[in-house]
């Protein structure tokens, strides 16, 4: 009976109490390691209000346009899909936004992977304990599954890397997708079959991925989800290192948002492109009073 009403209270904390946004800054990898800021941020303007956006990753930046892949929460279906936004980096507005991928289960954190002159993407899709990679064409919007990369298991928020030739996906396993355990999987290439390889502790509440590995220095940062106050509280990054396919993690900065923030209530998103630019989501409470109050009944039951 617990674990119904506080699944309930969760999904009403989650779409409807909420509001996601992205935004976009002027930052740099080293920037955000050695200060822990992000400088101005740029917030999306819409109007919307059956859907937010959230899990923002860059396929490309114009002079006049940035062009990202979101996950698009729809409020009344309580189920994300994959969307493609266009937005006019002048005004801030959306220019376009298409919806790519929609299934029957909950998508979202559509991590890009680029190889030569290849697209492709792989969302979250935990509901249906598997993890797909889809061919993507930003011509004509088109989206084919490519090949299945994980089976069996309850997923969250996968982060794929390679190191020496050999390829890794790390991600956080369903019921315990927000603790201190990351699973490692890996594979002989970027779209094979992946076997899980191992684990690696990291503090606690603070497994879960929470954008693209980068490098940094020649150092690979994962940026994972600070859960300790609740979801998308703030964002761990951390280096990670790999010795004969063993991981280890040493945490080395904590970001939250700017007080002043039209959305200073979270994030759980961090993103580069060229090293240059960062997206991040964020997000504020639609209805405060009624978040603020189902916060702390759940904490009760807990």
């Amino acid at each position: 009976m617990v674990k119904r009403i506080l699944r309930r209270l969760n999904k009403i904390i989650r779409y409807d109490a909420v509001r996601w946004n992205i935004g976009f800054a002027d930052c740099t990898p080293q920037q955000l390691i050695d200060t822990g800021k992000m400088g101005e941020v740029k917030w999306v303007k819409h109007n919307l209000k059956e859907s937010w956006f959230a899990d923002p990753f860059i396929l490309n930046v114009t002079d006049s346009h940035y062009d990202v892949l979101v996950e698009e929460m729809d409020v009344k279906k309580n189920r994300g899909k994959i969307s493609r936004l266009i937005i006019d980096r002048r005004t801030m507005e959306i220019a376009s936004q298409t919806t790519i991928l929609e299934l029957t289960t909950h998508l979202s954190f559509p991590h890009i992977v680029s190889k030569g002159d290849s697209l492709f993407f792989y969302p979250e899709n935990g509901e249906s304990e598997s993890l797909d990679l889809y061919r993507f064409s930003p011509v004509n919007n088109t989206v084919i599954k490519e090949k299945n990369l994980i089976s069996g298991e309850k997923i969250v928020d996968a982060q794929m890397l390679e190191i020496d030739g050999r390829h890794y996906i790390l991600g956080t396993i369903k019921p315990n997708q927000s603790k201190d355990i990351v699973t490692v999987f890996e594979s002989d290439s970027f779209d094979g079959k992946y076997k899980k390889s191992g684990t690696f502790t990291v503090a606690p509440t603070s497994a879960r991925g929470a954008g693209e590995i980068f490098k940094c220095n020649g150092k690979f940062i994962r940026p994972s989800q600070d859960s300790a106050k609740g979801y998308g509280n703030g964002v761990v990054l951390s280096e990670i290192t790999c010795v004969n396919g063993q991981f280890s993690n040493r945490e080395i900065r904590r970001i939250y948002p700017e007080k002043d923030s039209p959305f200073r209530d979270g994030l759980h998103t961090v993103n580069f492109f060229q090293d240059s630019l960062l997206v991040i989501d964020g997000y504020n409470f639609n209805k405060r009073f009624l978040a603020l109050a189902i916060n702390k009944l759940r904490k009760l039951l807990q």
